[in-house]
């Protein structure tokens, strides 16, 4: 039997997925929609286990967090509240995998010659020889060149932490001066004054 006590609650259904590297106040995106886990574990006459979303947008929910006369969860709006399954949602990446993922990532030569050898294929296919090919020894630099980077912006890029080993990100990224971090899945401001404490440049930050 589920229990009427919401704290009860998320003690329980935290138990019945330890493998999971999601928790009760992860912050949570899907179709655009962002919210908070507010409850994990069974839902009464459905199977499996169930998210239970706060969503920032009420008009995303469905329900307070209570359904067929059992509380599951609280939520903010009378009708911010629904269940979805884990699939269904982004739990989002860490910073660095969103500063990589806009700003460019070239490992070695080896991915830049791929990249090349992509954009050859392209000049055969659309019988294109005049086609020239300049330039990516030049990019492959510069995308390897974060200390170049100043200013950055991962909106909407679901960031939810630093991730990687600690002074990963000020190793990477000295020279960073201002961050929008604007539409993240950070969870506390603890996220938030730990990414400023690697960023020593840092003089202005958006978090809206």
């Amino acid at each position: 039997m589920i229990s009427n006590s919401t704290a009860n609650q998320e003690m329980v259904a935290e138990a019945t997925v330890p493998q999971c590297n999601f928790k009760i106040g992860s912050r949570v995106e899907c179709c655009s929609y962002i919210g908070t886990v507010k409850y994990i574990g069974p839902v009464e006459g459905h199977q499996g286990t169930w998210l239970g979303i706060d969503w920032d947008d009420s008009t995303r929910g469905k329900h307070n967090g209570t359904v067929n006369g059992v509380e599951y969860f609280h939520t903010w709006h009378p009708k911010s509240g629904s269940f979805v399954r884990k699939e269904k949602v982004t739990f989002g990446q860490s910073l660095i995998q969103a500063i990589k993922s806009r700003y460019g990532c070239v490992e070695d030569d080896t991915t830049a010659k791929l990249n090349e050898q992509t954009m050859l294929k392209f000049q055969q296919d659309i019988n294109a020889p005049f086609l020239q090919l300049v330039g990516f020894d030049k990019v492959a630099d510069k995308q390897r060149d974060f200390n170049s980077l100043q200013v950055v912006s991962v909106r909407s890029m679901n960031v939810n932490g630093i991730g990687e080993a600690s002074n990963e990100l000020k190793r990477l990224f000295p020279n960073i001066r201002e961050i929008d971090l604007s539409r993240s899945l950070l969870s506390s401001w603890t996220d938030v004054f730990s990414i400023c404490a690697q960023l020593d440049s840092l003089s202005l930050l958006n978090v809206r």
